[in-house]
């Protein structure tokens, strides 16, 4: 079976019309059933006419795949940019699809760190 051809920016365009696929916030994040049905509805996108039930399987499991490194990347891409107190400039190129990403950076929550140091050592 061959790769196939996935128009990314296609694929962003459906993911964020999609919120049951990213956002974390929604209830229908954590319905399996409604996740599997968006991830059907991109595959039947993205499938041509005449393909398989392997093929389409195949299909959703690159969409699935690309979608996740997109995210991953974006995510890492951000992190990486806020950089660490006292780091020096970031000069990494962007990650390619920053600006389509945008929606997903409300859910990038920073990480909750706690000190080492009592309370009464802090002052």
């Amino acid at each position: 079976m061959e790769a196939h051809k996935i128009d990314i920016e296609k694929l962003i365009s459906e993911g964020d019309n999609r919120p049951p696929l990213w956002d974390m916030r929604k209830k229908e994040y954590s319905d399996t059933d409604m996740r599997r049905k968006c991830w059907e509805e991109l595959v039947n996108l993205f499938a041509k006419e005449n393909s398989t039930i392997d093929e389409k399987k195949q299909l959703g499991n690159e969409l699935h795949k690309k979608w996740k490194n997109m995210r991953d990347n974006f995510s890492r891409d951000i992190h990486q940019r806020k950089g660490k107190s006292g780091a020096g400039a970031y000069r990494k190129a962007p990650c390619v699809y920053i600006q389509r990403l945008q929606f997903l950076t409300d859910l990038i929550l920073p990480r909750q760190t706690t000190s080492s140091l009592d309370d009464e050592y802090s002052s």
